[in-house]
């Protein structure tokens, strides 16, 4: 993954998770849920609602996400597949994120 920045998330255990991902400013930011994300003047993903995709891990341990995001802010997280991940990559570059 190129420039990212993270979802930074507490896990049951108190562990930090962080989850990368690709929208807005990407600077490796660290946000925690409905954080206001940083974006360029005209960048797409201000306003609406739909999902980006976001991972956390490193080689043969990669764990993959669903970040929810709503008017610039991520409002929800889920675990998904490799597959689905692959599918919301596609969609957010269809819709310019």
């Amino acid at each position: 993954m190129s420039a990212y920045n993270e979802l930074v998330l507490t896990g049951d255990d108190g562990r930090e998770i962080d989850i990368q991902f690709k929208l807005g400013l990407c600077w490796q930011r660290r946000y925690k849920l409905n954080e206001e994300i940083e974006f360029l003047e005209g960048q797409s993903g201000r306003e609406g609602a739909f999902e980006v995709p976001g991972v956390s891990g490193g080689p043969g341990q990669w764990r993959f996400f669903a970040l929810h995001v709503e008017d610039g802010r991520i409002t929800a997280v889920r675990s998904i597949d490799e597959t689905e991940s692959d599918r919301l990559e596609a969609q957010a570059q269809t819709l310019g994120l």
